[in-house]
């Protein structure tokens, strides 16, 4: 009985310290993951002469960078969750490009995540300002692959807009 015991409190030993081991690691790995974060977040924050938005596939901003706040006039907190990249984009110009929206959704779809969409764009500021805009999109990895409801990538989408209306301008 003595011996059973013993290799039974020698197991759990072993066990508890497996456990402990496990932890550790996974709050290291949490770490990393918070750091890798808030680097990110700062290099983004820093990117003040392009405006960055993560969007997801139902069209709701789900980041806004510094630069975006600096080129539209909202506020990150005025815009992500509450806010679709829609409100942002001329409504003429959104009517004018449906069917060139829904091509380059689809083609997007389709694609490899790499690839990237660039089209002009009219940008509408908070007072009502318009700015011309070259935006590149790109499609966000899906966590797991999962798709959302309708065959969007369930990552989304990301758009980095430069403003080129002064260049425009210039040039004319």
């Amino acid at each position: 009985v003595a011996s059973t015991i013993s290799t039974m409190v020698h197991r759990d030993r072993i066990y508890v310290s497996d456990l402990a081991r496990q932890s550790l690691l996974a709050k290291r790995n949490a770490d990393d993951a918070d750091n890798a974060r808030d680097r990110l977040e700062t290099l983004l924050q820093a990117a003040t002469g392009s405006a960055i938005m993560g969007v997801d596939p139902a069209g709701t901003v789900t980041f806004f960078s510094a630069g975006a706040e600096l080129m539209l006039g909202y506020s990150a907190s005025e815009v992500v969750g509450i806010r679709s990249i829609t409100d942002f984009i001329d409504p003429a110009q959104i009517d004018e490009r449906r069917s060139q929206i829904d091509a380059m959704r689809k083609a997007l779809d389709q694609v490899d995540p790499e690839t990237v969409a660039e089209v002009p764009w009219t940008a509408r500021r908070k007072n009502g300002e318009q700015r011309r805009c070259v935006v590149r999109v790109r499609t966000l990895p899906s966590v797991g692959g999962a798709e959302s409801p309708g065959g969007a990538p369930g990552g989304g989408y990301v758009g980095v807009a430069t403003d080129v209306t002064e260049r425009e301008e210039l040039a004319a």
